[in-house]
């Protein structure tokens, strides 16, 4: 059902629409976005929200943007080192990704794809686990949800293994959940100043 609902409000966007969105980096995470030197994100599939800006624009800042990237069905995620018009090669989830000599790197701030949401940062992925895997491994990147806003739910089922967002970031603004550590860096960039 979210994944129909997402793809009809994709379908539903003008090709200027898809321009626009996620245009602009929102208020309450840029200083965040300034901050961050290694940015793990995706490559937006079918409707998907849409990534291609952001990915210019860390490139543009000189961070270092990585990839997901699978070896095989039964390894782990990483995240390897990919900038805009580098070639990519079908990886074996059907999703592309870099190629296999790219540098492995540890993302500081992890942009997630996302099948569903709720304003407490409980994400529905894929199915497959392995972003919630990948959190598990690696519990100091800050992650962050990209999303249509019609893909928030009010509540999502919490299982185990299940990672909770920092933020969510939609077409229409940012969603930050009580339990963020966005919250705390905030407060501790404020004392700064």
């Amino acid at each position: 059902m979210l994944r129909k609902r997402r793809n009809s409000f994709f379908a539903a966007l003008s090709p200027s629409a898809k321009e626009l969105c996620f245009s602009a980096t929102p208020g309450p995470v840029r200083a965040i976005f300034d901050d961050t030197k290694i940015v793990g994100s995706y490559h937006a599939i079918t409707s998907e929200a849409t990534t291609e800006i952001y990915h210019n624009l860390f490139v543009n800042r000189g961070k270092c943007l990585a990839l997901p990237y699978f070896a095989t069905r039964d390894v782990d995620m990483v995240f390897r080192r990919w900038n805009p018009g580098e070639p990519l090669e079908r990886g074996p989830f059907d999703v592309m990704q870099p190629l296999a000599q790219a540098q492995e790197v540890t993302p500081d701030l992890l942009i997630a794809p996302l099948v569903g949401f709720d304003s407490n940062g409980r994400r529905l992925g894929q199915g497959g686990g392995h972003y919630d895997h990948y959190f598990a491994r690696h519990p100091d990147v800050l992650r962050i949800g990209l999303a249509w806003s019609v893909q928030q739910c009010e509540a999502i089922p919490l299982e185990a293994h299940d990672q909770l967002l920092d933020c969510i970031i939609t077409q229409e603004g940012v969603i930050t959940p009580a339990s963020s550590r966005l919250r705390v860096y905030a407060a501790a960039q404020t004392q700064e100043r």
